[in-house]
């Protein structure tokens, strides 16, 4: 391709890079502009986030990615081997699509067991299991018995064997706790409107564990001639927060699931416990750690709450200490990970976004912190909108944060899903996860039974994670990186952000305190090295993700940083 078209393709791609004079080309040059044009073309297109080795290849006259003449390195991310056992690095999985064990086509808590290694080789500590309870439906929001496991993963006994399995290799394991509604077909359901019905009002009534009338509103579904509350769909009954025996219950189905060994919860959609009252709610959650705390001082909560910023910060007056940050997702449509990542948010304006984000949590709770993501199980995949290069970004960003940061499942491979419009299904965010192009033991089938005729129209990447990881610099290899360098710093989780002005839009930079420790983080957010005078904010360099396979230097108070790449220093 000659000078003048690859240039012409660069500047439409949103990309400014000049020609060396002196004619040596960046190592690599040519997978490294591919996979910036993959990362800045429209959301239909998709690449596995895979990037080659860099070597050497001098050329007569090339384009310079390397300005500033950093050394290249090695082709590979060098790990120090930071361990898991103090992180805050967590994993989000979704059973039935993650890995297969016995062939059925449906994950399972033994497949699950079975990539316990992977998991902790990314550096997680902490693993989110979506819905696990028996449910009349694939996804499991809807459930049926709180006190049983779904059939289609396993026996409680293959449940608490995937417990042991983890608990050996430092990952503690949360499930996700559906308190708002249970499944129609809940025996509960049934007996509470029998109750209601005949009027029981006895000590083993349920008459008011749901929400019934005898007239229609809004957000109520018909049942034998009454009404009740369900504001997710007719099948989801909403439970009555209010009733004593749903609090008793509650606290039951707690014990009972920690009791086995679990470290925690995910709770979800906390902003209906209580439909439209915020303070409510926020009672209601306090009440929920209360009852398990003193029996349990180190359960572990996270709430869902999908909702304006305003209310958003409101629940962490709760005694929750963390909820998901949707407003930096791929949900929000300004300054989010993506948007920064592609370069349409400056570094400086970003930084400035997490600040006021960290600062309005501590103001409602001191010992709270954030929970960050770039999609999860109810969004499009990030990599709709992330590919190459700026998928290896995004992940340093995101998860060089403080906080409780996490990965859905199959980010770290590129992994493709999206739920499309009119008749699509969320079942398409939540695909099969891909461990190798050319054995697919272990893979599952196509989650929704009963839409396997979405499952034509799936493109998938082809290369799993088994692959990426033969692959130095790899997306996979990335994130084992970036998990190696968050653990390097177990205070990051609970530090205090403070973001830092570069007065350069390519540059984002904040230091991350704990009590003892103090970091310098610097990401470049384009695609050539770049120099920045941080004589005044830090001494040294201890560690640094280099993307773009240049070494970071510090010379006479300046950084040199490569493309795309991170930098921690220690931060004066």
């Amino acid at each position: 391709m000659n000078h003048s078209k690859l240039a012409s393709l660069l500047a439409a791609a949103g990309i400014t890079l000049t020609l060396s004079s002196c004619g040596n080309a960046l190592s690599g040059v040519s997978s490294f502009v591919s996979s910036s044009l993959s990362s800045s073309s429209s959301s239909s297109s998709y690449s596995s986030g895979t990037s080659s080795s860099l070597s050497s290849s001098p050329s007569s006259s090339s384009i310079d990615l390397n300005p500033i003449g950093l050394e290249t390195g090695t082709g590979a991310y060098p790990l120090k081997g930071s361990t898991n056992a103090d992180g805050s690095l967590s994993y989000s999985i979704f059973v039935r699509s993650f890995c297969d064990s016995d062939g059925d086509g449906i994950g399972d808590f033994k497949g699950a067991e079975s990539k316990g290694e992977y998991l902790k080789s990314l550096g997680v500590s902490r693993v989110w299991l979506l819905p696990i309870n028996s449910s009349s439906s694939y996804h499991g929001y809807d459930v049926d018995d709180y006190f049983s496991v779904e059939s289609d993963y396993g026996t409680i006994e293959d449940f608490t064997s995937l417990l042991t399995s983890f608990h050996a290799l430092g990952i503690d394991v949360i499930l996700d706790l559906v308190l708002n509604h249970s499944s129609k077909n809940n025996a509960w359901f049934k007996r509470s409107y029998n109750d209601y019905i005949a009027g029981n009002t006895g000590s083993n009534s349920k008459k008011d564990w749901y929400n019934w009338s005898e007239s229609s509103h809004d957000g109520y579904s018909s049942y034998n001639g009454l009404y009740y509350e369900a504001r997710f769909d007719s099948s989801m009954p909403d439970f009555n927060f209010d009733s004593a025996g749903v609090q008793a219950e509650f606290k039951e189905i707690m014990d009972y699931w920690l009791s086995l060994g679990v470290d925690g919860f995910r709770l979800d959609a906390v902003r209906y416990y209580y439909y439209g009252n915020t303070d409510s709610n926020v009672k209601a959650l306090s009440t929920l750690v209360d009852d398990v705390k003193s029996d349990y001082p180190d359960v572990y909560f996270v709430g869902e709450n999908w909702i304006t910023e305003t209310d958003y910060y409101a629940y962490y007056a709760s005694k929750v200490p963390s909820f998901f940050n949707f407003s930096t997702s791929i949900s929000s449509s300004t300054s989010t990970f993506i948007q920064v990542a592609k370069g349409f948010v400056s570094g400086d304006a970003f930084s400035k976004t997490i600040a006021n984000i960290e600062s309005h949590v501590k103001e409602q709770n001191p010992d709270g912190f954030s929970s960050y993501f770039l999609s999860n199980h109810d969004q499009d995949r990030s990599s709709k909108s992330l590919t190459g290069y700026k998928a290896k970004l995004a992940a340093s960003i995101y998860l060089l944060l403080p906080g409780t940061p996490y990965v859905y499942y199959g980010e770290e491979i590129g992994l493709k899903g999206t739920r499309g419009a009119n008749d699509g299904s969320d079942a398409l965010r939540r695909l099969p996860m891909i461990w190798s192009k050319d054995d697919k033991t272990g893979e599952c089938s196509f989650p929704e039974k009963n839409r396997l005729d979405l499952e034509d129209d799936v493109i998938q990447v082809t290369e799993g994670a088994s692959d990426l990881e033969k692959e130095p610099l790899s997306l996979t290899n990335h994130y084992k990186k970036v998990g190696d360098v968050r653990n390097e710093f177990p205070f990051i989780q609970q530090s205090t952000f403070k973001s830092v002005s570069t007065k350069n839009s390519s540059l984002m930079a904040y230091t991350l305190e704990g009590d003892e420790s103090k970091i310098l983080v610097v990401h470049n957010l384009s695609n050539a090295s770049i120099e920045y005078d941080v004589s005044s904010l830090a001494s040294s360099i201890i560690d640094s993700i280099d993307t773009s396979n240049l070494i970071p230097s510090l010379k006479d108070g300046k950084l040199g940083i490569g493309g795309y790449s991170t930098v921690i220093l220690k931060a004066i």
